[in-house]
């Protein structure tokens, strides 16, 4: 009955179609009555190519599960993944194929108006798009029966190909934002960016890069298109600096090893990324800036708790004041504040901390805060090792 009501098309019409077609065109099925009318209503469908590629994601999603947590075990990237990974289902909404396939709002409601009798398509975007009758599914998978409507089901390499691409599509049009808002000298909302790290699946597929073992020359030439830093910026104000280094130590430890030299600029960037960098802020005070120093210094550089110990900094984020990323090259606005974060600033810190030990870091820790000597009797020459900090201009 859905078939004959569909919208736009005359009933009679509709099952006078259907009179017509004989279950001796299909001699190899055995539904022959019912594979004809799937063959009917799929020749409704004028852009079968762009439908064929709904069908595949509907077909494929829900038998597929992504990682949402993965943690690196033993440095193993692969082994990691697999010991310490919490699954989540991936819904298969209008929204969530319209990402994945890159397609314009609305294209993928007009692209099912005529399958409403094969599928459930609810009416919000966020409501999830199946298939009810389990037979329509065995009829597209089985290419004796649907002929040139056959629809097979991506690989998981495939899938995780193009959810990598639909989060990198993403992220370009959010960097273009960014560094809109820098030129501008405005705030920059980051409750968007929440979209990376705290939404659905789909927005944290970029922790699936990992996982790919082979790319796609459209997944490579993004892959080497991606700014690192409009991504840094909304990981670490909206998680920590903590997760920013291990997110990005992960996908440069999976670069190096998947041994694909077309990604090399990739790697390069990422890596550059994590060694040098600058921090700025719009507002005209240095106290969010020093922490956020000691945080990413911690965190990615000295990788010691006892260095924001002894600044009294703590470790959870000012959401408040929102901490940009730029190129170490590059230079915000006048009049922002920033800072430069650099491997080679932290490296002095680090033997500091090395020659120490931890009585003795927290003697310095206590002499600071309390603008205190006691330090200087105790160890006067390990105190007077040159720690050249970086500076604020």
């Amino acid at each position: 009955m859905k078939y004959l009501e569909i919208d736009e098309e005359d009933p009679k019409e509709r099952l006078e179609d259907i009179i017509r077609i004989k279950a001796e065109d299909l001699p190899e099925s055995p539904y022959p009555d019912l594979d004809l009318l799937y063959h009917q209503i799929l020749k409704t469908c004028l852009r079968w190519d762009e439908v064929r590629r709904v069908l595949q994601l509907i077909l494929t999603i829900p038998n597929v599960y992504i990682p949402t947590i993965m943690v690196s075990v033993d440095n193993e990237v692969k082994a990691g993944i697999m010991k310490a990974t919490r699954i989540t289902r991936m819904p298969c909404s209008r929204e969530c194929i319209t990402a994945i396939l890159g397609f314009k709002p609305g294209k993928v409601q007009s692209l099912l108006i005529k399958l409403h009798a094969v599928l459930d398509v609810p009416v919000d975007d966020e409501g999830v798009v199946h298939i009810p009758h389990a037979s329509f599914s065995e009829f597209l998978l089985d290419s004796r029966r649907s002929k040139g409507y056959h629809v097979e089901q991506h690989t998981d390499s495939d899938y995780r190909d193009l959810l990598v691409q639909a989060f990198l599509r993403t992220i370009s049009v959010r960097s273009k934002e960014y560094w809109g808002h820098v030129s501008n000298s405005g705030p920059l909302d980051f409750d968007s960016w929440k979209f990376f790290t705290k939404g659905p699946p789909l927005v944290r597929v970029f922790r699936i890069v990992p996982l790919l073992e082979s790319l796609s020359p459209e997944l490579t030439t993004s892959l080497n298109q991606f700014d690192p830093y409009p991504l840094a910026a909304a990981v670490f104000n909206s998680l920590s600096a903590r997760e920013l280094n291990e997110e990005w130590r992960r996908i440069i430890q999976w670069g190096k090893s998947i041994g694909i030299q077309a990604i090399q600029k990739f790697v390069d960037k990422m890596e550059s990324c994590l060694l040098s960098f600058r921090i700025a802020s719009p507002h005209r005070t240095s106290l969010r800036l020093w922490e956020a120093l000691a945080n990413l210094e911690e965190a990615i550089h000295i990788q010691r708790s006892s260095w924001r110990a002894v600044l009294g900094v703590k470790s959870k984020q000012d959401s408040h004041n929102i901490i940009y990323f730029f190129p170490a090259d590059r230079h915000p606005p006048s009049s922002w504040v920033s800072i430069a974060v650099t491997h080679e600033n932290a490296k002095p810190i680090a033997r500091l901390f090395d020659s120490l030990g931890r009585c003795n870091t927290e003697i310095l820790k206590s002499d600071i805060h309390k603008d205190t000597s006691e330090s200087v009797y105790y160890f006067p020459n390990k105190v007077k090792v040159a720690i050249d900090l970086p500076f604020l201009y």
